[in-house]
């Protein structure tokens, strides 16, 4: 039998990169050969018996290391030095699993009212102090080590701004150790080298990928030879971004054994996860990581469309619903008197909002060119039905709504991408042997279309997609998309969420109720548990800023964070700069970032928009800003089906919001609002009260 592949969990990485230079060169030859050979054997290598699961531990000089293994996998959880009585007593841990294991709650020691109460002082001493060559390992700037090297409490060390949290956390867990069921949780680093270890630990190379599943290994090579595209489904926190990227990898692997070198466009949804993906790939494919190009589709859509944009200026929210205005007023309708008069009542009593994404998100986003097209549209995802009568005057302002913009020489977001699709169609200057899409349900139909067209093979185009993640716009059908676009027999779904504990998932699956675009009911095993999350009512942005500053401070320190873990998640700008400053003012170092300048590795709470905040993860994640907030703005005038549609987006993009959490979440509402988007909190999945 071939070695098994060794992989460890993160807190072990960072226990090893503790040690020195000797010890470690010491422990990375144990590791090769318990990769050869984990067995027990009674002597160096022994099954813990008192437990009632299959944990090992190798003994190393004076340290032990504690494993499980399967059929392929050595999975290292902890690395230490042995306790002067026994090598067999397991460190901190009464509960141990094996390498799918299933692990007690972990509910915080503090309660509720505990968490959200005036932070106590405490000084909790270090186990060990820092050393140079912990701090060397995590490249700590040398300026800071004197500083560093002076820490005597963890209180001191998780508030240190001058680190990141990826340094913070290693540092925590060099000095203090990690808990083995915190270990055990953790995800699993790939070491296809253990030699490579010495070169992370010396800045050469970026931190391992993480290790699949068997489903999402499977998922990584699904139809990869088939004569179609591939749509990969998963709800929030699946890895289906993970398995993208893997999946460039066998693609890649697969052309290299033909001798040839792919192109491969790699689609991310935000900004903020280019550099992130980029990073990944390079750890992924080494010296083939030029191979994969990583771009929004906008950032595509902008080159394809270069020429046709020039002179054209892309027109803002406030300026398209001017332009709507001057349009619905000088709309000419066809018809007779009693037809035209008919057809502006229909127009208005729909919400101007409405209106203007009817134009932008169904007949621009489509690219539906003539009145046939839309009266013949199936709308997917829009609740309120038009009829032919309605539709006729949509378009009737449609078409002004176009002359309008054409004086002003200017266009929208959806335009662009529909021309970008129509350049593609037509011999686009850059294709690609493969394209992969992921977060595709929130890319419109002419964005799909438009990646479509560039990939030289349909069987090289791979999706990934979540309906229930859909915030912008309405649902739409593949065939929207290109008539020959089908993912019958071609479609592979990932259940397992390894992101947010059961306890969050649930609440925020239970607060989705009629939101729900995809209505899967089929059970979704979660591989953490955790504490239920919970929702507080204020009266003032002043009592909000100062419950959240405590929840920050106690959450993180029961978790073993710096705030730099923690994330605050707010409808709209002015209140997340509201927040941040409000942050400030309670002395916790906060900042708003918009998407394009999320630093995921600052010493402080981010602040963000909730729809800037899609794609990502926080431990700690609060929902707050809603507080003499206007959200979602009243529609006046709106009917039944306009209200209807409105909420269950906004729900979806409260959803998404509340999945962004790994560990906790708190929602903070205003107590004077009544509406109904925050209505009703299931009270058995969320903690409404001042209980624990």
């Amino acid at each position: 039998m071939t070695d098994r592949i060794l992989s460890m969990k993160p807190s072990a990485q960072n226990e090893l990169f503790a040690l020195d230079a000797k010890v470690t060169k010491q422990i990375l030859d144990k590791l090769k050969a318990l990769c050869a050979d984990p067995m027990p054997d009674a002597k160096v290598k022994k099954k813990l018996k008192h437990l009632d699961r299959d944990l090992y531990r190798l003994r190393s000089g004076d340290y032990r290391i504690f494993y499980l293994f399967d059929d392929k996998y050595v999975s290292v959880l902890k690395i230490d030095k042995r306790a002067e009585d026994t090598y067999d007593s397991p460190p901190e841990s009464e509960h141990l699993g094996g390498l799918d294991a299933e692990l007690p709650a972990s509910t915080p020691q503090k309660t509720w009212p505990q968490l959200l109460a005036k932070p106590e002082k405490a000084k909790t001493k270090l186990i060990s102090r820092l050393t140079e060559a912990m701090l060397k390992a995590q490249r700590v700037p040398d300026a800071l080590h004197e500083a560093l090297l002076d820490l005597k409490y963890e209180e001191e060390l998780l508030a240190f701004a001058k680190i990141t949290e990826d340094q913070r956390l290693a540092l925590c867990e060099m000095v203090n150790g990690a808990r083995l069921e915190d270990a055990l949780r953790a995800p699993d680093l790939i070491v296809d080298d253990t030699d490579d270890l010495l070169r992370i630990r010396a800045g050469e190379l970026v931190p391992f990928l993480l290790r699949l599943d068997p489903v999402q290994e499977s998922a990584v090579k699904w139809g990869l030879a088939s004569n179609g595209p591939t749509l990969l489904k998963g709800g929030p926190g699946s890895g289906k971004s993970t398995v993208a990227l893997y999946r460039c990898k066998a693609i890649v692997d697969r052309a290299l054994k033909e001798k040839q070198k792919p192109s491969i466009l790699f689609t991310t949804y935000t900004n903020a996860l280019v550099a992130y993906s980029q990073q990944l790939l390079k750890s992924l494919l080494g010296e083939h990581a030029d191979l994969v190009t990583v771009r929004t589709a906008d950032s595509v859509a902008r080159q394809l469309a270069e020429q046709w944009i020039a002179g054209r200026k892309l027109a803002d929210g406030i300026d398209l619903k001017r332009t709507l205005e001057r349009a619905v007023k000088g709309a000419d309708y066809d018809g007779n008197a009693m037809e035209q008069a008919a057809q502006r009542e229909a127009i208005a009593k729909l919400q101007l909002d409405y209106l203007l994404e009817e134009i932008t998100a169904v007949i621009q986003a489509r690219n539906l060119d003539s009145l046939a097209a839309y009266l013949a549209a199936k709308r997917a995802g829009r609740e309120l039905a038009l009829s032919k009568l309605q539709r006729r005057a949509v378009w009737t302002v449609t078409q002004t709504f176009h002359n309008e913009l054409a004086a002003q020489k200017a266009i929208t977001w959806q335009m662009l991408r529909a021309e970008a699709a129509r350049v593609a169609e037509h011999g686009p200057p850059l294709t690609y042997d493969a394209v992969i899409i992921d977060e595709a349900q929130d890319l419109e139909p002419t964005a799909i279309r438009m990646l479509v067209h560039l990939c030289k093979q349909k069987a090289r185009l791979f999706l990934t997609a979540d309906a229930n993640q859909s915030i912008y716009g309405g649902a739409f059908r593949w065939a929207d998309v290109h008539e020959t676009l089908s993912f019958k027999g071609h479609t592979h779904a990932l259940k397992v969420n390894y992101r947010s504990t059961k306890q969050l998932a649930l609440a925020a699956k239970s607060y989705l109720e009629d939101g729900a675009l995809d209505d899967d009911e089929s059970e979704t095993p979660h591989a953490h548990e955790g504490f239920e999350p919970a929702v507080r009512k204020v009266k003032t942005p002043g009592q909000e800023e100062t419950l959240l500053a405590n929840f920050i401070r106690n959450a993180t320190r029961e978790l073993r964070l710096g705030i730099g873990g923690a994330a605050v998640l707010c409808p709209t700008e002015a209140s997340a700069r509201r927040v941040a400053m409000g942050l400030n003012a309670n002395k916790v170092p906060a900042a708003f970032m918009k998407g394009k300048e999320l630093d995921l590795k600052a010493s402080e709470v981010k602040v963000l928009t909730m729809k800037s905040a899609k794609g990502l993860e926080f431990p700690v994640v609060m929902l707050a800003g809603f507080v003499q907030e206007r959200y979602p703005p009243e529609l006046r005038g709106a009917g039944d089906d306009e209200e209807i549609e409105l909420l269950r987006r906004e729900r979806r993009t409260i959803f998404v919001a509340m999945t962004r959490a790994m560990r906790a979440l708190l929602v903070v509402l205003d107590a004077a609002d009544k509406g109904p988007l925050f209505q009703p909190f299931d009270k058995e999945k969320w903690n409404l009260t001042s209980k624990a």
